[in-house]
């Protein structure tokens, strides 16, 4: 998940460091719209993306608006 550039891909938030996984998943699942189903019904797909998450969801000061994102 990222930014594709024309010379470059980059992964970085402006708003938040690597280690908050929580945020760069957000922004890939916004808006939550009927279509977000479809796009996200790859089952295996998304369980990698929970596993990659769930880590940083337990850290300390994780913000409780963006797990509400992604536990819905």
């Amino acid at each position: 998940m990222g930014v594709l550039w024309n010379n470059k891909r980059d992964t970085g938030l402006w708003f938040a460091p690597a280690e908050f996984r929580e945020a760069r998943l957000g922004i890939q699942l916004l808006p939550l719209a009927p279509v977000s189903e479809v796009l996200f019904s790859d089952v295996d797909y998304v369980k990698d993306l929970v596993e990659w998450t769930l880590p940083a969801l337990n850290r300390e000061g994780v913000g409780e608006g963006w797990k509400g994102f992604l536990y819905s």
